[in-house]
């Protein structure tokens, strides 16, 4: 029997999602940090789109491009817990591509261990 639930394409990586595999991307939250890539000026999100999207730092995330599998770990290299309590960030932002060696390093550990 196909249903409309069937049909919904999700458009996040179930890997990001996994709370043991997060765990293990907080643990190794510093160092992420320290390779992230610091966007600033017309590149970043500006302080309007920002304020347009206080209710929910996701909001901005989609609207900069990031993939929504990514929307937890750019938070997190922000210093963002809550998607709808942070600060302005006035500097810039902290982005991590996909393919960054440590995050693979970290994504084929985790699967190695399982």
């Amino acid at each position: 029997m196909i249903t409309a639930r069937n049909k919904i394409k999700y458009p996040s990586n179930k890997l990001f999602n996994d709370p043991v595999f997060r765990s293990k991307l907080e643990k190794h939250i510093d160092l992420l940090k320290a390779r992230a890539t610091l966007v600033t000026g017309d590149k970043a999100p500006s302080l309007l789109a920002q304020e347009n999207d206080r209710g929910d730092f996701r909001m901005v995330l989609k609207e900069f491009g990031t993939p929504m599998h990514l929307h937890w770990l750019i938070m997190r290299i922000n210093d963002i817990i809550d998607p709808f309590i942070w600060d302005f960030l006035r500097e810039g932002m902290l982005v991590i591509d996909e393919s960054d060696q440590m995050l693979q390093g970290l994504i084929t550990l985790h699967y190695t261990n399982k």
